[in-house]
């Protein structure tokens, strides 16, 4: 129920765009078509004319001014790297032009077409965003902090390095979702998997590779006041080390990974869903958290600092997930058909931005 959805976007044209996990096949059986739904912000429309990109990290930053999230002060996290709390054409690229300056754009790793046709640009700055189709097909209409790029580094946007905070705040129609066709999604990835750049294991043999895959929050509980949160270690080389399975990996236990929330809560209203990722020292573990409306949900996930050490992650190696720690993560966001999902604000709290990737 909580695998991976890292067969879909493995950055390599060449390979086939099917997906082989349970998130996927659950993701391709729906319907392919979208099933008309005015929930949560309303009917679909097309999103009004803006003016140009900002010009610089700097400037997002400037018009920000966000108050700090507990767990992020406690962590000592008091820079806002990301702050997208107007979503609308100047922040969001629905032109498609991976241009420089926005702070979200479109899904477009392994060659996918990206599609902005059912984001709707909200008056309170907010932004209702869908997906037509099902399985890989849907993803083109996700948000990402960055992009796929032909030029330079092979990215548009920002990764974001040495950990932090991470927080979206949305609402969705829980009754909508059918998770044959998936289900609403937060969540991120090494940009050095997407990008195939820095992602191999080193020590071991070639094309042998070593990346994460933290899963903020997916509605892929199939119904209650939960959702899951999962984190995704992947190593191997591709359909070979584990053939049919496209990665190997380890994941945590399920009894951890739903995340209950109270029992009054309703998912058409705005939440805050948040993670919490402190890295590990020589000296002291590394950590992993969820939160709901800035209260930690489940217990702490913690970590050995890895060093590219063998065996294989698995329930008995101290350094299970601290792959993150050398990998730049790409924040992502979608849902399925037939469910809206109407997004206020997407922020990221550091030390600072030294580690992060921008382009």
């Amino acid at each position: 129920m909580f695998a991976s959805k890292i067969g879909s976007i493995l950055p390599r044209p060449e390979r086939s765009a099917a997906l082989t996990t349970d998130y996927a096949a659950a993701f391709r059986r729906g319907a392919t078509a979208l099933v008309a739904a005015c929930a949560v912000g309303g009917c679909l429309a097309a999103a009004p004319a803006g003016a140009g990109p900002f010009r610089s990290q700097q400037q997002m930053l400037a018009v920000a001014g966000d108050p700090i999230p507990t767990a992020a002060a406690a962590a000592g996290y008091r820079m806002e790297t990301l702050a997208v709390d107007q979503l609308n054409p100047r922040t969001v690229d629905s032109k498609l032009t991976y241009g420089p300056g926005f702070q979200m754009y479109y899904f477009n790793f392994e060659g996918m077409g990206p599609n902005s046709s059912l984001t709707t640009f909200n008056q309170d700055g907010s932004a209702t965003i869908a997906a037509l189709g099902s399985g890989w097909w849907a993803y083109g209409y996700f948000l990402t902090s960055a992009g796929a790029s032909r030029g330079g580094p092979g990215f548009r946007g920002t990764a974001f390095g040495g950990g932090g905070y991470f927080e979206a705040t949305f609402a969705f129609n829980s009754a909508l979702v059918n998770t044959a066709n998936g289900w609403p999604a937060w969540w991120s990835e090494g940009l050095e998997h997407m990008i195939s750049k820095g992602d191999n294991w080193t020590g071991q043999r070639p094309n042998y590779e070593h990346f994460i895959e933290p899963d903020f929050f997916e509605y892929d509980t199939g119904s209650g006041k939960a959702y899951g949160g999962n984190m995704h270690d992947w190593y191997g080389v591709f359909n070979s080390t584990c053939a049919g399975n496209s990665y190997c990996g380890y994941q945590l236990p399920y009894s951890t990974v739903v995340r209950n929330v109270p029992s009054n809560t309703d998912f058409t209203q705005y939440h805050r869903y948040g993670f919490l990722w402190k890295p590990a020292t020589a000296t002291t573990k590394g950590a992993l958290s969820y939160y709901f409306d800035g209260v930690q949900v489940g217990a702490t996930t913690t970590y050995s600092k890895f060093t590219n050490q063998p065996p294989a992650p698995n329930a008995s190696t101290p350094w299970s997930f601290g792959v993150i720690d050398q990998d730049h993560l790409v924040l992502i966001i979608g849902t399925a058909p037939p469910v809206p999902m109407k997004i206020k604000s997407i922020q990221v709290w550091q030390p600072s931005s030294v580690n992060n990737l921008h382009n």
